[in-house]
């Protein structure tokens, strides 16, 4: 998640004059992170979701990323067929993967995970055969996981954006703009 720290760097920065001037907290589930900036715990997060609830906005987005599968043991989506797959709870990649596996054929069970911990844990001991998520996040699982393969299917184009308190229309415009520029120079390639 090295991307998403030097954004909040970069915030951090454009806000305060200084890159330093942040407090970087890792949350485990993107519930959690959600009620630490609508209890006023953090002022913005960078979740690696644009689900937006529990009192919360998005800024624009910073990075548009695709969601795919993270597996042990498979080569294709096809494979997937009456497997368990795994999502963090609260991401969009239950309805996703469940709409990308349905136009494909394929039946297969979700499993909601209230943690990346445990999320990631499912995989590694085989008690899933998959998780859907964004593909940031998936490099990241997968760099815990051994053996574990990052499928070629991708199934929806997944905005990615930082998550701030509701109603701080200032804040909202500064980070919106200030997270612009990575976006453009994303599509500039």
């Amino acid at each position: 998640f090295g991307y998403s720290v030097e954004i909040a760097r970069t915030i951090s920065e454009q806000l305060t004059g200084s890159a330093d001037r942040l407090a970087i907290r890792s949350t485990d589930s993107l519930l959690s992170g959600f009620r630490e900036i609508s209890g006023g715990y953090a002022d913005v997060a960078l979740l690696g979701s644009s689900d937006i609830s529990l009192g919360v906005e998005s800024s624009e987005p910073y990075l548009l990323d695709m969601q795919s599968f993270l597996v042990n043991g498979l080569s294709n989506a096809s494979q997937l067929a009456d497997q368990t797959i795994g999502v963090l709870a609260g991401s969009s990649a239950k309805a996703n993967a469940l709409a990308f596996l349905s136009s494909n054929g394929i039946n297969a069970s979700i499993l909601e995970f209230p943690s990346s911990t445990e999320l990631s844990e499912a995989l590694r001991t085989y008690a899933i055969a998959a998780i859907a998520s964004e593909r940031t996040r998936l490099l990241g699982y997968q760099a815990l996981i051994p053996g574990s393969t990052l499928l070629e299917e991708t199934f929806s184009s997944q905005p990615l954006t930082v998550v701030l308190p509701e109603n701080q229309k200032r804040l909202k415009d500064a980070v919106s703009a200030i997270v612009e520029v990575p976006a453009a120079a994303e599509n500039l390639g």
